[in-house]
């Protein structure tokens, strides 16, 4: 399993750093860069490994992956990395997508709810793949009226000047899959070994290994004082996780996914962090080192909730 989450992280920082050259060499916004390449970049291990548990037909491996990985990206990305600096958090620059980050998992819910057992259907995934369509054509126009305002002129990306970049991109992507075949294959067999609930393992185990890359950019980033993007790297990656990853499995599924008790507390657990969190920096516009150390407790405090209660 080693192998996999080295394929999964290096994976990750080759795609992160593909997009975020090629975002360099289009004059992109930090924020923008943040919530929209390096997010992709850094929740593609999510992708990648969903896709191959849907089509091995895994819903479990699939929902605890998505509610594990947001929890773990809340607690850990931000918490770390406001405990590295304090972050500020701008209410006009990032309200659009604290609103989504709150929206994604209440979506789910309502859906879960709405479908009274019955589970996410192709047409959830769809209506969340239009959620995403959405969010990114906001981010688009975002980046758009930021050129308009902006007195520099934005560059352009030739296809020459951005080849190597295109190509550290490729392989990310090819590894960032090389790596989820690895995990998923080395995480059945944990389960089949230990007797373990299919969902704990996704909660822990793989939604740690998926989360490892955004984190680590995020903690990366403060520390190099590009807070924007470590801001917007959490958000964009969580509304991805939602609206796309989640999205992507539960067409790829092609037959309904039910939720279990445990499936309802881990996004009901998503849903509450992700409005608490916005509530906070709605109010403060800040995150600083007690609250990152706050944020930081979140994810093993409900961890231990969820097994020691919510272990089926």
């Amino acid at each position: 399993m080693g192998i996999g989450f080295f394929l999964l992280f290096k994976g990750g920082d080759y795609l992160v750093t593909g997009a975020a050259g090629i975002a360099h060499k289009k004059n992109i916004p930090s924020f923008i860069v943040g919530i929209t390449l390096v997010a992709f970049g850094t929740s593609a291990p999510e992708l990648f490994f969903n896709i191959i548990s849907a089509l091995y037909g895994n819903a479990e491996f699939a929902l605890s992956n998505v509610s594990g990985s947001n929890l773990i990206n809340i607690g850990v990305g931000i918490g770390g990395s406001a405990i590295v600096a304090p972050l500020l958090v701008p209410r006009k620059k990032f309200r659009k997508d604290l609103s989504f980050l709150c929206l994604g998992p209440a979506v789910v819910m309502l859906f879960v709810y709405l479908a009274a057992g019955a589970g996410l259907k192709l047409f959830h995934g769809i209506l969340l793949l239009l959620g995403f369509a959405l969010y990114i054509f906001l981010a688009q126009q975002e980046m758009s009226r930021h050129n308009r305002e902006s007195l520099q002129e934005g560059g352009s990306c030739a296809t020459a000047s951005c080849r190597r970049e295109w190509l550290i991109f490729a392989l990310g992507c090819i590894m960032l899959y090389a790596g989820g075949e690895v995990i998923y294959r080395n995480a059945l067999a944990i389960v089949r070994y230990l007797g373990l609930s299919e969902s704990i393992v996704g909660l822990t185990v793989i939604a740690v290994g998926t989360s490892i890359p955004d984190c680590a950019a995020s903690i990366i980033a403060t520390a190099k004082n590009h807070k924007d993007i470590a801001v917007g790297n959490i958000l964009g990656s969580n509304i991805f996780n939602i609206f796309l990853v989640l999205a992507t499995t539960i067409v790829v599924f092609g037959q309904p996914m039910t939720f279990t008790t445990s499936s309802y507390f881990d996004f009901g657990a998503v849903c509450a962090l992700s409005l608490i969190f916005s509530a906070y920096v709605l109010i403060r516009q800040r995150v600083d080192r007690f609250a990152g150390a706050g944020l930081l407790a979140c994810y093993p405090v409900i961890l231990y909730v969820r097994i020691a209660f919510f272990n089926v």
